[in-house]
């Protein structure tokens, strides 16, 4: 859950989703447009060859797959999943379901089948509310151990309470229902800062109610909380809610670490920065725990009573502060860290389990975790005194949390497409991708600037900035299949769908893009970088910069596009209906694509607010502009956080664009995102205008758009007051 707003502060410019570290992507390398929002001159498509070859490639081979479960469960943020034991005529174990914006759902079902028996424990008039969240609302579940007997429910949320607070309560479960009434409130927590609040809650083989809290948010832990001990803030937690101490609401077990003066008497371990998600081997009872981190390391920890884990005197194995050093040598080291620089797109990690079912042989001790903003799931295995850590699949998806069954199965939770995946075994002798471009039958590598003839050309009204670049567009869609209009105005692709996108830089073709939905619906995105002498392009495994003319390009990695393709903005994000609506002297895109069979006349015609045209108002150019820059991440469900909503359609007032201030001011006064009339005032104008770690878009661009930046910044001038 998580990436990132206008104003994050050094950290949170960076991360993705929820702080379970945040980020990301007000724009991504992805997105289906380019070029400033005043018109450039865009190459003519190129002229087609016959050729039958040319169709969507296959899901390259995987380890595990993760498949979709629970056919009909409604849910918009799942963020935690837990599952009871099976009691006398059930077929399996209840499940309890968090959703972010403070409501759990309690269902009956088989993995494979429609979930039944659904009920629902609605919080929201007690957990922070907003259109689109940040990092907080309801973050954790668990169930007491000894559920029947003890039918207790746990969960840890943000409330608004003169600020930002942490509350952990226990609720009482009767029969298929939660009681609303039943809370009772176990303690509370003032957060400084809206991020890093963890929240995470798990009950460790000892019966105890282990509780997980970040270092209070900001960035770079500027209250040196994580060293604290006399504070509960960047800390893991250790109560007993079986025997509370007199007038407390828990007991604190004998032997915790701290204490007499030490520090506060519930901390088990310190040093954290914000750990999201951690579990117990359910063989070895270790707490295994993914450690969000700052700017450049993610990290897994075992954490241990007592520990010293670090944060802020270093950031996973490397000192923090330049100048101390020898930091942290009393420190407990991570397990395993990875790194997020510019040749990356790690930005995130998400801690899971050590597997310990029997359908998947092969990874039992086997450690899962993933990073929220890539989907990369990984394997971790100690043999003897080695770690090694395998790539396991790509979930094309931002997974927030994941789940055990009682038979130690795995589950996922999918943030970005609201659904619930299981861990299965994949085919790991499937076909490969192609290498390069010469074998998809997509161009005729003899003369490169022909592609084939079932290749569909398309445009868009208003192209995204993608460092200067020019762009074609073309779908190659399966024989007899159409688009299809959702109601969201997004038109969506059939299975086996191949988008492609070419880019060109002094006029000179650079990249192909493509974009697929596979036959099992699921979708990927793939690039390749045409060589010197313009005969083939290659597959670009990892994120890869080259010179290019005088500017430093950047080719996405296999695990790339999905950051920005997100289910919220209707994965393709240029396949709107407002995008098709061309105006400014050029043909409706849509019924270029009704006579090309492809779309109905019913779609086509669809009412639907086109994109503003250069003749314009100011306004509407503007908010176009943040629709097709920013809108696709800035929205509700999708990885931009911050709590704003830049769709076009959305009334001023409601994108939070005037209401809300960035954690960072970056020089502005007030930190507002924008200030009516004063863009020199306003944090969106900044964070335009730079390609630091403060810059927008954080990923995937190195050059400034001058003319967007002089569009916002006019008409931020232009408002008089903010709505």
């Amino acid at each position: 859950m998580r990436p990132i707003e206008f104003g994050a502060t050094r950290a949170s410019a960076r991360r993705g989703f929820l702080c379970f570290g945040y980020a990301l992507l007000l724009a991504c390398a992805c997105k289906n447009a380019v070029q400033s929002p005043t018109p450039q001159a865009t190459s003519k498509p190129s002229k087609p060859f016959s050729s039958d070859r040319c169709v969507a490639p296959p899901r390259p081979a995987a380890r595990i797959r993760l498949e979709p479960v629970f056919k009909g469960l409604e849910i918009a943020t799942p963020v935690a999943l837990v599952q009871a034991p099976k009691l006398e005529g059930e077929v399996s174990g209840r499940w309890f379901i968090a959703d972010q914006h403070g409501i759990v759902r309690s269902f009956l079902g088989d993995a494979q089948g429609e979930v039944s028996k659904v009920t629902t424990l609605d919080l929201r008039d007690r957990v922070h509310q907003a259109e689109t969240l940040d990092e907080r609302g309801l973050l954790g579940l668990a169930l007491h151990p000894h559920y029947p007997s003890d039918p207790r429910l746990f969960v840890s949320y943000t409330k608004d309470d003169g600020g930002t607070v942490s509350q952990v309560s226990s609720f009482v479960i009767a029969g298929d229902q939660v009681d609303p009434s039943s809370e009772k409130k176990l303690l509370e927590l003032q957060q400084p800062y809206t991020n890093h609040n963890g929240g995470n809650l798990a009950f460790g083989p000892d019966g105890l109610l282990y509780l997980g809290f970040g270092d209070g948010g900001s960035g770079g832990d500027p209250q040196g909380n994580g060293q604290n001990l006399k504070t509960w803030l960047g800390k893991m937690l250790r109560i007993d809610v079986d025997h509370p101490d007199p007038g407390a609401a828990y007991g604190i077990p004998k032997d915790n670490p701290f204490g007499s003066g030490q520090g506060l008497p519930e901390i088990y371990a310190f040093g954290l920065r914000n750990p999201w998600r951690y579990s117990f081997d359910r063989e070895t009872g270790e707490l295994w725990a993914g450690d969000v981190g700052q700017d450049a390391w993610e990290e897994i920890d075992i954490i241990k009573r007592g520990g010293n884990y670090g944060w802020n005197l270093r950031e996973a194995q490397v000192c923090f502060h330049a100048t101390d050093a020898g930091c942290g040598e009393d420190t407990i080291p991570p397990i395993w860290v990875y790194a997020h620089p510019s040749t990356t797109d790690h930005r995130s990690v998400t801690g899971g389990f050590v597997y310990r079912g029997s359908e998947l042989p092969d990874l039992v001790g086997t450690y899962l975790f993933t990073d929220f903003l890539t989907g990369e799931v990984w394997g971790l295995k100690r043999e003897h005194d080695e770690v090694k850590v395998e790539l396991l699949a790509q979930a094309n998806g931002s997974i927030s949390s994941f789940a055990e069954d009682q038979a130690g199965e795995l589950y996922a939770l999918d943030y970005g497409a609201a659904r619930v995946l299981k861990v299965t075994a994949g085919d790991e002798n499937g076909k490969s991708l192609p290498k390069q471009i010469s074998d998809t039958g997509c161009f005729d590598t003899d003369n490169p600037g022909r592609v084939s003839a079932n290749a569909i050309p398309y445009d868009v009204a208003l192209p995204f900035w993608s460092d200067g670049a020019v762009k074609e567009r073309y779908m190659v869609l399966p024989e007899g299949k159409h688009l299809k209009l959702l109601e969201s105005g997004d038109l969506e692709t059939p299975p086996g769908t191949l988008l492609i996108k070419n880019f060109k830089l002094l006029d000179k073709l650079i990249e192909t893009r493509f974009y697929v939905r596979h036959s099992d619906g699921e979708y990927s995105g793939y690039s390749y970088a045409w060589r010197e002498d313009g005969k083939n392009a290659d597959l670009i495994l990892q994120t890869t910069r080259r010179k290019i003319g005088d500017q430093e390009w950047i080719f996405p990695g296999l695990n790339t596009c999905n950051q920005c393709h997100t289910a919220a903005a209707g994965r393709s994000l240029g396949l709107e209906l407002d995008q098709l609506d061309v105006k400014a002297g050029k043909a409706s895109q849509l019924a270029k694509l009704e006579d090309a069979g492809v779309l109905t006349h019913a779609d086509a015609s669809a009412s639907h607010i086109a994109f503003a045209a250069s003749d314009s108002s100011l306004t509407e150019r503007a908010r176009a502009y943040l629709h097709v820059n920013c809108g696709g991440c800035h929205r509700p469900g999708g990885p931009g956080r911050g709590g704003l909503d830049l769709r076009y359609e959305t009334a001023l007032s409601d994108t939070g664009l005037c209401g809300l201030a960035s954690l960072d001011k970056l020089g502005t006064e007030s930190g507002a995102f924008i200030a009516a009339g004063k863009p020199d005032e306003s944090v969106i104008v900044e964070r335009m205008s730079r390609r630091d770690q403060y810059g927008m878009p954080p990923v995937a661009s190195n050059r400034v758009d001058e003319a967007g930046v002089q569009l916002v910044r006019g008409w931020i001038e232009s408002l008089k007051a903010c709505p």
